[in-house]
């Protein structure tokens, strides 16, 4: 908690400018954090919107060509094994729809688990700082008691004379 003065190399109290400065510090880099947290949430929420978009959209066009090619495969027979392929399209590209959605629920909950865990952080943090500060008030008035004491015990008693000293 001390900082060597310019003055003999002794040790001098680091002032409450100090403190504040790395505060203000550490509140501009949370700060430009939480943007960047910020930014990744817009970009997942749309990428979100875009992905809920394309399935819709292969929804539509899926029902579209179930329904042609289903009844064109009723009147040819040789067109069945085109209808089963369309059916087993529509199986795998559910399949990657439903892989492309776990795999943006683990990476949302990695990010809320993440926040959490820059959250506790900044909160031991927070409480770091506090107990630095109390630990320092706390020196600040040892030292000052300190000195009173000796500035006392260096003053000579009404009782005894300057002699004694």
């Amino acid at each position: 908690l001390a900082s060597m003065g310019d003055s003999g190399g002794a040790d001098a109290p680091l002032g409450r400018g100090f403190y504040t400065e790395r505060i203000h510090e550490l509140t501009r880099a949370l700060a430009k954090q939480q943007a960047g947290i910020d930014a990744v949430l817009a970009d997942l929420a749309d990428a979100r919107k875009q992905h809920n978009a394309a399935s819709e959209k292969m929804r539509r066009a899926y029902a579209s060509a179930d329904e042609r090619v289903f009844r064109e495969a009723a009147r040819d027979r040789a067109l069945g094994p085109a209808y089963k392929a369309l059916a087993m399209l529509h199986g795998s590209f559910a399949q990657l729809s439903t892989n492309i959605d776990a795999e943006v629920s683990l990476a949302s909950s990695s990010r809320e688990i993440e926040a959490r865990v820059k959250a506790l952080e900044g909160a031991r943090l927070a409480e770091a700082v506090d107990r630095l500060s109390d630990d320092y008030l706390a020196l600040r008035a040892e030292n000052d008691a300190i000195a009173r004491d000796d500035n006392l015990s260096r003053r000579p008693s009404p009782d005894r004379g300057e002699a004694d000293c």
